[in-house]
């Protein structure tokens, strides 16, 4: 999610080419279906005939259009929606920060350290995003968990990473990304934990008791 602010904002257009070239906007195959496909559009029944009971009932629960008042075109009464970006939290001191807190952009990222396409982002767009709008005081990256399968180990990880030292946040989760794929190939998160740990610098362990 991106929430800008008028002055000195990157050109959208210029956020969007650099996605498209990066690749991020390629369909993720193995992604929940409910949250990145569209579902299929399903044959809506036939209509009941003029003068029926069925076509009576339908038509008494029909929305009715709204009187055109203004000139406009008329449109369906609905019952007003919430903007979309409203449920998305405000950054708070408690929001692990990339970048300046007076840049006109942040972009939230919710990832899990046992997403793939999150350790992608990390490992292979991050740096160029980083070096083209982080470190040029354009945006500020807040980073929010969202444990995926094996749900467990994301909590363990998200844990070390919450007990990081001051600064070393990031730090820990470029260890994660980075070394996720190799953890998972080996089926054993030992060594992949204590990285981490180790990148830390925490004096709690892996406990997230912090």
């Amino acid at each position: 999610m991106v929430a800008a602010s008028p002055n000195n904002r990157p050109d959208l257009q210029d956020l969007l080419a650099f996605y498209a070239e990066a690749g991020v906007d390629e369909p993720l195959e193995d992604a929940p279906v409910d949250r990145f496909r569209q579902a299929a559009p399903q044959q809506q029944p036939a209509a009941p005939p003029p003068g029926s009971t069925e076509h009576a009932e339908r038509e008494a629960v029909r929305p009715k259009v709204a009187p055109n008042t203004a000139g406009s075109r008329p449109s369906a009464t609905q019952p007003d929606r919430p903007a979309a970006t409203a449920a998305v939290p405000a950054v708070t001191a408690a929001d692990r920060v990339m970048g300046r807190a007076d840049a006109p952009v942040t972009v939230i990222e919710y990832a899990s350290f046992t997403c793939n396409h999150c350790a992608a982002w990390t490992n292979d767009v991050l740096p160029q995003f980083k070096a083209r709008y982080i470190d040029t005081s354009k945006v500020r990256l807040v980073f929010r968990d969202m444990p995926t399968p094996p749900a467990q180990i994301a909590a363990v990880a998200a844990g070390i990473g919450r007990c990081a030292a001051p600064g070393r946040f990031f730090d820990v989760a470029h260890s994660l990304m980075s070394g996720q794929a190799a953890a998972f190939e080996k089926g054993d998160g030992t060594d992949w934990f204590a990285a981490a740990i180790a990148v830390s610098a925490s004096q709690t362990g892996r406990s997230g008791s912090c």
